[in-house]
């Protein structure tokens, strides 16, 4: 099961036009070519980090990001939406929404 927040090792399985196309036996994930250090062949295990894109679709990135679902790490916040929540930085393509919900009320 790939868990969306964290680090997991998953098999390159095909390219697509967009990007690799990535598995752990069950789910597939996209990892677009910009997010990649190198070349991945067919066959290779990569450990990738999986985040929610803007569409809420998981995507994989190669990129050491600030924290995880289960390292806390410091991110900067580069915006506030008032009764919203908050925008970080945790090193992805696009920044994160953190919803008020989970924020301390101060």
């Amino acid at each position: 099961m790939i868990k969306i927040g964290d680090y997991n090792k998953l098999t390159m399985i095909r390219k697509s036009d967009l990007g690799y196309m990535l598995s752990d036996g069950q789910e597939e994930v996209l990892m677009h070519y910009k997010q990649a250090k190198s070349d991945i062949n067919v066959g290779d295990i990569v450990n990738v980090f999986i985040y929610s894109d803007k569409n809420k679709r998981a995507t994989a990135t190669q990129e050491e990001v600030f924290a995880t679902i289960n390292d806390a790490g410091f991110v900067r916040v580069v915006e506030v939406l008032s009764g919203v929540g908050v925008f970080i930085n945790n090193n992805t393509p696009k920044d994160i929404l953190i919803s008020k919900d989970y924020l301390p009320y101060d």
